[in-house]
């Protein structure tokens, strides 16, 4: 009796789901650690819109947005005051929707990638940073011009200006960036991706043609440095047309948080990466927005004074008789 109430007790028992000495492949989906008798479903890995990390992304890109379309109405209420007509006046606001649209790019950045969302991802961003960024490279050119070039090219100066010659300029930069996406995009634009990394399958987009997707970021690299350029020619213009400083910490973050999100991608592989680009797209639209346009916003609001054309005759006469 006893032998067959143990005989009962041990058959009860579960079974091994496989023989520990022999190697059983698992599914694609699947993972298991070295001396494991069963498989495990990989997670799958994107930022899901309801991530703490993807909310502050979103927070962060809304916030812009409503920076930027803060201070387009401030600038319209000031935009006969001498300190936004140094700033650019009517092309501020270009550059402010600008920003609003490439701040946009943000939320492709969430949820699961698809075919369309990689499509956009990148050319929405790139596509209008360049046309604010080649904006900031017009009016440093056109603020050098004026100020050390005017007197010794007047007719060149005279042509520019009669004939539109900013609004040529910031066109021209962005359609060739325009056709240089769409040519990216007609060849082999990115597409939904795979990762898989043991336990986690990483779902991301690729680049594309990648001698394309380099010329698009040259190009890009080109006019930031183009921007720096005309900004360092006008360093020691007087301190109201001064945008050389303002400039110059807009592009470094610009460069340095697109170098970071490169060395990242090339250094390592997880779920971490996934929040690298929106970060750099974030930190190189507050890079304008803290460096070119809360200076101006800080004259007009907390020192008006400063904002009178008295005030500026003042800077530009102590200019001119500075020894040469």
């Amino acid at each position: 009796m006893e032998s067959t109430s143990t005989t009962q007790t041990f058959s009860s028992l579960p079974l091994p789901t496989a023989d520990p000495y022999s190697c059983i492949a698992c599914q694609k989906d699947e993972w298991a650690r070295n001396g494991s008798t069963s498989c495990t479903k990989r997670s799958i890995e994107y930022l899901h819109s309801d991530a703490p990390l993807a909310i502050f992304l979103m927070f962060q890109a809304i916030s812009i947005i409503l920076i930027s379309m803060a201070i387009l109405v401030l600038f319209l209420c000031k935009l006969d005051t001498p300190v936004v007509k140094s700033a650019g006046g009517r092309l501020c606001f270009f550059m402010l929707c600008c920003l609003s649209m490439s701040s946009s790019s943000v939320f492709l950045y969430i949820g699961k990638p698809t075919e369309a969302i990689c499509t956009l991802r990148n050319s929405v961003f790139i596509v209008f940073y360049v046309a604010c960024l080649s904006c900031l490279a017009v009016r440093s050119f056109q603020i050098v011009c004026i100020f050390k070039m005017a007197a010794k090219l007047p007719k060149a100066y005279d042509f520019w200006v009669k004939h539109g010659g900013q609004w040529i300029t910031i066109i021209t930069t962005t359609v060739i960036m325009l056709f240089l996406c769409i040519l990216w995009i007609a060849i082999e634009g990115p597409r939904p991706n795979q990762l898989t990394l043991y336990s986690e399958v990483i779902l991301d987009c690729t680049y594309g043609v990648i001698p394309i997707f380099y010329v698009i970021v040259l190009f890009a690299a080109l006019l930031g440095i183009a921007c720096f350029s005309f900004a360092y020619m006008g360093t020691d213009l007087p301190k109201n047309y001064n945008e050389g400083k303002s400039i110059t910490f807009s592009l470094l973050i610009f460069f340095i948080s697109w170098v970071i999100s490169l060395t990242v991608h090339l250094s390592t592989k997880g779920k971490h990466t996934l929040s690298v680009n929106p970060f750099s797209v974030l930190c190189s639209l507050y890079g304008i927005l803290f460096g070119y346009f809360f200076p101006k916003c800080y004259i007009i609001i907390i020192r008006p004074e400063r904002n009178t054309a008295a005030y500026f005759q003042t800077a530009i006469q102590s200019y001119t008789l500075q020894p040469r």
